[in-house]
Formats: structure tokens, C-alpha cells, sequence
């Protein structure tokens, strides 16, 4: 608990201290929805089922929390970069 707390405390001062001197806000609308994600994907990974195989329960799980998550991120396209990378990617696997 108290390592969270220093956490929080240290992150708030970070965040207070770039605000006031540097006058830039280092967080947009783009983080929330990151952050909405995120929240969702681990929703979604808390109602998956254990399998009893390790390596089953590591693959399965593993896939549908990424193609989950790296689905929306691309999806709601929060991050040019990533999308652009994605794009440079696919056409590389295609060959268009």
C-alpha cells in the first residue's frame, strides 16, 4: 500500500511539476480511451476461462486478450504510429 502511495504521490508531483514549468499537458483524450481499454481487456481477461493445460490456457488466453486489445488500439485508431506500422506490416505480409 505505501509503495502505491509513494507512486501516486511521485507521478502527481511529475505530472504538477511538466505542467507549471514546461506549460505542456503530457496527457490528451487519446490516453483515456487507452486507459478505457486497457480496463476492458482486463475485464475481459478476468471472465476467460483457466484451462487446466498451461500451455492451452498460456496460448488461448494469451491471443484473445492481444487480438482483443491490439484490435480496439487499431480500431479506434488512438495511435497513428502504431496504426502506420500496422499498415507498413500487413503489406509487407501481402505483398501490395
Amino acid at each position: 500500500m505505501g509503495v502505491a502511495l509513494a507512486l501516486i504521490t511521485f507521478n502527481a508531483v511529475k505530472f504538477v511539476f511538466i505542467w507549471v514549468t514546461l506549460k505542456i499537458q503530457p496527457f490528451n483524450f487519446a490516453t483515456l480511451i487507452v486507459l478505457a481499454i486497457g480496463g476492458a481487456t482486463m475485464l475481459l481477461n478476468y471472465f476467460l476461462p483457466v484451462f487446466q493445460n498451461l500451455f492451452v490456457d498460456l496460448i488461448l488466453r494469451s491471443g484473445i486478450v492481444t487480438l482483443f486489445y491490439g484490435g480496439l488500439i487499431l480500431a479506434t485508431k488512438v495511435s497513428p504510429e502504431v496504426n502506420q506500422i500496422f499498415k507498413k506490416g500487413l503489406s509487407l505480409i501481402t505483398g501490395k
